[in-house]
């Protein structure tokens, strides 16, 4: 017999402060996902260069090792390419304030190389 929950195990959302929980339901679950607004932790751009994103992706696409789930993502791309053809996860998190932390260290970094390669022209 099947589980007709067994989809709602790896899915999370958000409670009022920003903690995973898991969803009632896949509606729910659902409503999140399209609300990029609500999921996104932070976003950065180096005009020209860089995109740095970090969002809530409410999967937990670890379902093997029973670690605690990281359920953000920073994305990094260049300026111009397609997410889906050059888009790289820089770091997973497991909470929002993590995933800010992580955010900014990043960012921090790219700034860094591209102002040190700005000083050797």
């Amino acid at each position: 017999m099947s589980n007709i929950h067994a989809p709602l195990e790896h899915l999370y959302v958000m409670d009022e402060d920003n903690r995973p929980i898991k969803p009632a339901s896949l509606k729910e679950w659902s409503n999140l996902m399209v609300d990029i607004e609500r999921r996104k932790v932070d976003f950065w751009i180096l005009p020209g260069k860089w995109e740095v994103t970090t969002v809530f992706v409410g999967i937990n696409k670890d379902v093997v090792t029973m670690q605690p789930p990281r359920l953000f993502e920073t994305l990094v791309r260049p300026i111009g390419e397609s997410v889906l053809k050059n888009a790289e996860i820089k770091a997973t998190y497991e909470t929002w304030e993590d995933a800010e932390k992580g955010h900014r260290l990043i960012v921090e970094a790219l700034v860094r190389v591209e102002s040190e390669g700005d000083s050797h022209v």
